[in-house]
C-alpha cells in the first residue's frame, strides 16, 4: 500500500528546503548575537566613562570653590585671547627610572624651562601688542571726537 520510494523526490525537495531555511536562520542568529555583543561592549564602555565622570564630580564637589579654581588653573591653560576659555594640558613627567641618565634628565629639564620662558615671552609680547592697540584706538577716538567739535 504505502511505498516510500514513490514519495522520494518530493521528500528530498522538502528536506533541501528545510536545510536552506535552517541555514538562513542560523546565519541570522549569528548576526543577531554579534550585534548584541557589540552593543553590550559599547554600553559597558559608556557606563565605565559615566561612573568615572561621577567619581571625578564627587571628588570635585568635596573641594571648596576656591580649591577647585586653583586645581583648574593648574591643569588647564588659556586658549587664545579670551582668558575664560581654557584647554586641558597634559604634562608628562620624566622619572629617573625612565631610562634617562642624570645628564639627559637635566638637559630635558633645561629645555622645558627654556620652553616655559619662551612661552612667557610670547605671552608678554601679545599682551603688549593688545595694550598698544587699545591705546592707539583710544587716541584715534579722542582725535576724532576733538576734530568733530571744531
Amino acid at each position: 500500500m504505502f511505498s516510500f520510494y514513490t514519495y522520494l523526490p518530493s521528500i528530498q525537495i522538502i528536506f533541501l528546503i528545510f536545510e536552506i531555511f535552517v541555514s538562513i536562520l542560523q546565519f541570522n542568529l549569528l548576526i543577531a548575537m554579534m550585534t548584541r555583543t557589540y552593543e553590550t561592549i559599547f554600553e559597558t564602555k559608556k557606563e565605565w566613562n559615566r561612573q568615572w565622570a561621577q567619581v571625578i564630580l564627587m571628588l570635585e564637589l568635596s573641594l571648596s570653590p576656591r580649591e577647585r579654581l586653583m586645581h583648574l588653573l593648574k591643569y588647564s591653560r588659556p586658549t587664545g585671547v579670551n582668558k575664560r576659555i581654557r584647554s586641558y594640558v597634559v604634562n608628562r613627567k620624566f622619572r629617573v627610572g625612565d631610562g634617562l641618565t642624570r645628564d639627559e634628565e637635566m638637559h630635558v629639564r633645561e629645555e622645558k624651562a627654556q620652553q616655559i620662558l619662551e612661552e612667557k615671552r610670547q605671552l608678554m609680547k601679545k599682551k603688549n601688542r593688545v595694550q598698544e592697540i587699545k591705546e592707539n584706538a583710544v587716541n584715534i577716538m579722542a582725535r576724532n571726537s576733538q576734530g568733530g567739535r571744531l
